[in-house]
């Protein structure tokens, strides 16, 4: 979910970026491209007729709200953005080129060390475990050395004793 959100503030981000880079004249390009995009999203339709032949249970349904969201979330996506660029170009002082890039830098950066923290943690517990068998490795070694050791020199004396 922590992803989801900084994806968000890199689009919220970018929205400020386009309305502070646009000007006044462009205001009216960019509120025709946000009307078309909208118009757009709202004409989607996920009905099939080959679907409906089949008479699948619960799939217009299902279909119906899946529909829904993607214009829920697509009209919200498109009105975010709007109010992003309307921001940028009424408040440009705010949103200088380099804090943007210097925001969207750090933005970029935790998304990927948050989805490098598994691995990451997976690697330390390979590391440690390789570390410990060779040190357990190595421990029984020296143990066996010392038993073999002792065997051999209890044997050289038995041998001593069965002699006399």
């Amino acid at each position: 979910m922590r992803i989801f959100n900084l994806v968000i503030g890199l689009f919220i981000l970018s929205a400020f970026a386009i309305g502070v880079a646009s000007t006044d004249t462009d205001r009216v390009i960019v509120d025709n491209a946000l009307s078309n995009v909208s118009a757009t999203i709202y004409n989607i339709t996920l009905k099939d007729s080959a679907l409906e032949e089949r008479s699948i249970p619960n799939v217009e349904g299902f279909l119906s709200v899946l529909e829904k969201y993607i214009h829920f979330l697509g009209g919200l996506m498109v009105e975010v953005m709007r109010a992003g660029v309307y921001f940028g170009q009424e408040n440009p002082e705010h949103f200088d080129p380099e804090t943007i890039i210097y925001f969207g830098k750090w933005i970029v950066w935790l998304v990927l060390i948050a989805l490098l923290i598994k691995p990451i943690g997976y690697l330390v517990i390979f590391i440690t475990l390789s570390v410990m068998f060779i040190v357990d490795k190595i421990k029984h070694k020296k143990i066996v050395r010392k038993d073999k050791g002792g065997k051999h020199e209890r044997r050289k004396e038995t041998r001593k004793e069965n002699r006399r």
